[in-house]
């Protein structure tokens, strides 16, 4: 039984937005895709803005960078697209681009081995007498620069 103090509203089945088929494909702006012409023509007209003008056309193929987009509820997504060379750029509709391939990775070429570091087993007895000899000649000369303080001065 309803509550009398309340208005009865019905609840309402809420219905998702169609989705066309091949609108699935997501591109970034500022990514890069390619081309993909429908059997017949070979080619992809683009369009401008209002989709009323013919602009250029492009071939099957050809790598284009993604420059903006926009939803459409009716008619799938819209992609801006410029040719990489420069030469076109116009709207074309999402099912007409794919994604552009990502490039195998190439194997890294091995580094040049670097020399083999000498140990503390491998240093001969001679290098070890010269450096000791210079230490001590170095410490012989900075006790000969300092003068002697007297007890007095203190």
């Amino acid at each position: 039984m309803p509550d009398p103090g309340r208005p009865y509203l019905p609840a309402f089945a809420r219905i998702p937005p169609p989705r066309i088929a091949g609108d699935a494909l997501v591109l970034c702006v500022g990514s890069r895709g390619v081309v993909r012409a429908d059997g017949s023509k070979g080619s992809v007209t683009l369009m401008s803005e209002d989709g009323l003008t013919s602009l250029a056309t492009l071939s099957d193929g050809v790598e284009v960078e993604i420059v903006a987009w926009r939803p459409r509820r009716a008619g799938g997504t819209m992609y801006c697209v410029r040719q990489t060379s420069g030469v076109a750029e116009g709207w074309v509709a999402a099912v007409s681009l794919r994604p552009h391939p990502i490039p195998a990775r190439q194997k890294p070429t091995p580094a040049r081995p670097k020399p083999p570091v000498q140990s503390k087993a491998s240093v001969s007895k001679a290098s070890v007498a010269k450096a000791s000899v210079a230490k001590a000649s170095m410490a012989a000369a900075k006790s000969a620069k300092r003068p002697a303080k007297s007890r007095a001065a203190l």
